[in-house]
C-alpha cells in the first residue's frame, strides 16, 4: 500500500495538486515512517517536559 500511495503522490497531476496547496509529502517506506515517529517521540517528549506541559481534564 506504501508503495501505491507513494506512486500516485509522485504523479505530476496529483504533485502539482498538493504543490498549489503548499503541501509537500513525504514519501517514505514504513519503515522510515517508523523511525520518523520514533525521533519526533524522543524530541517533543524533550520538550513536552522542559515545558512542563500537562493534559487538562
Amino acid at each position: 500500500m506504501s508503495a501505491e500511495v507513494g506512486r500516485i503522490l509522485s504523479m505530476p497531476d496529483i504533485k502539482e495538486k498538493l504543490d498549489s496547496q503548499g503541501l509537500d509529502p513525504l514519501i517514505s517506506s514504513p519503515e522510515q515512517f517508523g523511525a520518523l515517529l520514533r525521533t519526533d517521540l524522543a524530541k517533543y517528549a524533550k520538550v513536552i517536559k522542559a515545558a512542563n506541559i500537562k493534559v487538562e481534564d
